[in-house]
């Protein structure tokens, strides 16, 4: 468990596949409510600085998530308190292995030489997703979640920021603020529902900037 002092009396709790089922549900809530890219796109909007998900899972999912070696991290308004946060990563072989048919286009030469043999090996982090209720969005429980994760995992971390059809600026202003910078680009010709789809391949190979 780790306190921010920045993010008032958050918590941040790692989650088991044991785990009682509210926290699934809590986390499953918050996702679907950030999970708007469809409605985004039916609305015109071609990018958004309020940040979005593609898709929502239920609980069960991420219960199957956890048993297949997942990590997610809980945070919490206080020790036992309401669920107002989550963090979602694996290793990169099993992002690799649910992706095969994502390309990765490299930033240049310099960004293929560094991180090339860790990516096609499967040696990295996966970052999949960090998503914090709205109320709570500015005051620090993504960048508390974040650097407990810098605790668990070993580097370099990748994640990856949709830029096409929708380009989500929010998350790109994130990453970059905490430290990592884009390597690539992924092509997925459909993804969970979008197609076409294009996102910022963003890699931070030490541990992050200080508070």
């Amino acid at each position: 468990m780790s306190k921010d002092p920045n993010a008032g009396a958050v918590t941040i709790d790692r989650l088991d596949p044991d785990s009682d089922r509210k926290d699934l549900e809590d986390i499953a809530a918050i996702q679907a409510d950030l999970a708007i890219a469809f409605q985004l796109l039916a609305a015109g909007e071609r990018e958004s600085s309020t940040g979005f998900l593609i898709s929502a899972y239920k609980a069960e999912d991420f219960r199957d998530f956890l048993r297949r070696e997942g990590l997610i991290l809980a945070a919490r308004s206080a020790p036992r308190g309401a669920l107002i946060g989550y963090l979602l990563a694996n290793s990169g072989a099993t992002f690799l292995a649910n992706h095969p048919a994502t390309t990765l286009q490299w930033e240049d030469e310099t960004s293929r030489r560094a991180y090339g043999i860790a990516y096609a090996s499967g040696g990295f982090t996966y970052l999949d997703q960090i998503g914090v209720a709205r109320s709570f969005h500015g005051t620090g429980v993504a960048r508390e979640l974040h650097r407990h994760l810098l605790e668990l995992v070993p580097t370099p971390i990748l994640a990856a920021v949709v830029q096409e059809p929708i380009r989500n600026t929010r998350s790109t202003v994130f990453f970059k603020k905490l430290g990592y910078r884009q390597i690539g680009m992924f092509h997925t010709a459909e993804l969970k529902g979008l197609r076409d789809v294009r996102s910022a391949v963003l890699a931070l190979a030490a541990a992050g900037p200080s508070p």
